[in-house]
């Protein structure tokens, strides 16, 4: 599992396009290992869970688990007997949560289950054989008696196995926790925000082109702004669709930024507690307003002004044009906010 740096309410992009509100209490942030804790706790503790889980993993076995005496060892035994433990690490690489449980085929048969659990990750270098290697190694040494390796991911994830003897969906799990108890809609809810940042992001894939791009743009920054005129994204490794910039001032109020959106050719003064109908009316009393609109967002609004999108990265020199447009985009909201700060101040503080 590759792990994630905490974020504190959002991260810069995000796909339903807002802001966080502040009105609203925020979650923590969702990491592969929330998965696995509350894995090994469902696995450990409760049944009806190890039940439902090797149903919904009978489902998409690849040969020879699809076979009826290796189907046989997905029915565990009538006395509770089930093992979990996280990050199990051997030379040949971890295992995110190892199930050990007693199956129904024969007295003493023990089946283990090697679980990779998946949010936005990508796999690392032959990974799922790792997992084999780890599971045949095990079995050599009598730990248990079969195995199979399964692959926790949301459905999006891949269209296949990767690899991997089965796969279970996130989607799958979350049905799973449908009671009406705070302790259950909790986990329900953990499950639910791992499958939103997923649809957020997607797949955590290094894309050359866009890091290469963030470098070429944050260049271009250095020869087009004046020294303390604004704080801009430093060059760093893109994962895919990473194609927001973000604009920093001093004088900005905490949750406030200019976010630039090449895709959409859009360039935005965002501020995380606001909404469209206040900054309408807020926009009439303000000047230098020309060509600055309010762009509604589900949960916030933003101060917009429209520019050609850019819709390919690979060729920086191509689209120099487009990203000077950028800049003077933000210059020309940094010179609104300048202009109407005392407005602005009333209404956000800083």
């Amino acid at each position: 599992m590759t792990h994630e740096p905490l974020s504190t309410l959002a991260t810069s992009q995000a796909s339903d396009d807002e802001m966080p509100d502040s009105n609203s209490l925020p979650h923590s942030p969702i990491q592969e290992e929330h998965i696995d804790f509350l894995l090994e706790e469902e696995f450990a503790c409760n049944q009806a869970f190890l039940h439902f889980f090797l149903k919904e993993a009978g489902k998409n076995f690849i040969a020879p688990w699809n076979d009826p005496v290796h189907a046989a060892r997905l029915v565990p035994c009538e006395t509770w007997s089930c093992q979990a433990v996280r990050s199990v690490t051997t030379s040949a690489g971890e295992t995110d949560v190892l199930i050990i449980y007693e199956s129904a085929h024969a007295t003493g048969s023990q089946v283990a289950i090697l679980i990779e659990d998946k949010i936005r990750a990508g796999f690392q270098k032959d990974q799922a054989k790792r997992y084999r290697e780890r599971g045949e190694e095990w079995q050599q040494g009598k730990r248990w008696n079969s195995f199979f390796t399964c692959l926790v991911a949301p459905q999006k994830y891949g269209k296949d196995n990767a690899g991997f003897d089965t796969r279970v969906t996130l989607e799958t799990i979350r049905s799973f926790f449908s009671a009406n108890d705070h302790r259950t809609q909790f986990k329900a809810g953990v499950f639910e925000r791992a499958l939103e940042h997923f649809d957020a992001t997607g797949v955590q894939k290094l894309d050359a082109a866009m890091t290469t791009f963030r470098a070429f743009y944050a260049d271009e920054a250095k020869q087009f702004f004046e020294p303390g005129e604004v704080e801009w994204d430093k060059p760093r490794d893109a994962w895919w669709d990473d194609n927001w910039f973000t604009f920093s001032q001093a004088e900005f109020p905490a949750g406030a930024k200019i976010f630039y959106k090449p895709k959409m050719g859009s360039v935005e003064l965002c501020y995380a507690n606001a909404d469209a109908s206040s900054l309408k009316e807020l926009l009439t009393k303000c000047s230098d307003a020309d060509g600055i609109a309010i762009k509604p967002m589900r949960k916030s609004a933003a101060f917009c002004t429209i520019v050609k999108p850019i819709d390919e990265f690979s060729k920086p020199e191509d689209v120099r044009h487009l990203v000077q447009e950028s800049f003077i985009a933000v210059r020309k909201l940094l010179a609104f906010y300048a202009a109407n700060m005392p407005l602005l101040r009333v209404k956000f503080g800083g």
